[in-house]
């Protein structure tokens, strides 16, 4: 019997969370140590990057407790990816 897992990829909007931050006044390293993350996790989300995560599925868990600690609603800072073809 085979699974196939069902899921829609997902981008994060590294802007928005950037802004969420700032407007709350923290600095990302202030961020990081709150979370218990370093301050590289959140400079690569800020910045759109994927070098520090495991795999695109850690950067999007990742997102969600830094834009969960920030007040946001995951569709805030969650874009799912669309399969088009042009």
């Amino acid at each position: 019997m085979e699974f196939k897992k069902e899921s829609t990829p997902t981008e994060v909007d590294g802007d928005r969370l950037k802004i969420a931050r700032e407007a709350l006044g923290l600095s990302q390293k202030e961020l990081a140590t709150k979370l218990c993350l370093s301050h590289r996790h959140i400079a690569e989300l800020e910045a759109n990057q994927l070098a520090i995560f495991f795999t695109p599925a850690h950067k999007v868990q990742v997102a969600k407790k830094v834009g969960s600690a920030l007040g946001l609603q995951k569709d805030d800072y969650l874009i799912p990816k669309t399969n088009s073809l042009y």
